[in-house]
């Protein structure tokens, strides 16, 4: 099924970076980006949707903000492909810029984008 670890693995194979599931770690470097799952929708006709964001940090704003466009380069109108055994019909960014959300206890500057998977399932 799908899961938030195929979501890393697909930005791991297409970009370069550091990818986290869920939250950094304390080993994380400070160019990082975390992946969240934070809701979904019910299924309607085969057709289900999950709201993915993406938190991307780095020590300059430019550097943190640079990697989500990035990021959002990537993901955004892609189509048709899978993810486990999951087919991903279409991928839509919710944002139409990275959202600068502040920084982190070690003053990271974070930008946060989010994401709608549309799935066949």
């Amino acid at each position: 099924m799908f899961s938030v670890i195929e979501i890393v693995n697909l930005l791991k194979e297409g970009l370069k970076g550091n990818f986290y599931p869920l939250v950094f770690t304390p080993s994380s470097p400070d160019a990082s980006s975390q992946i969240i799952t934070n809701s979904s929708t019910p299924i309607v006709g085969s057709v289900g949707r999950i709201n993915v964001q993406i938190i991307t940090r780095d020590v300059h704003p430019s550097l943190a903000e640079a990697k989500a466009n990035e990021i959002r380069s990537y993901l955004n109108d892609r189509t048709d492909f899978l993810l486990n055994d999951v087919q991903v019909i279409y991928v839509q960014t919710q944002n139409i810029v990275p959202l600068y959300i502040g920084t982190d206890e070690r003053q990271r500057h974070l930008f946060s984008m989010n994401y709608n998977f549309i799935l066949g399932v």
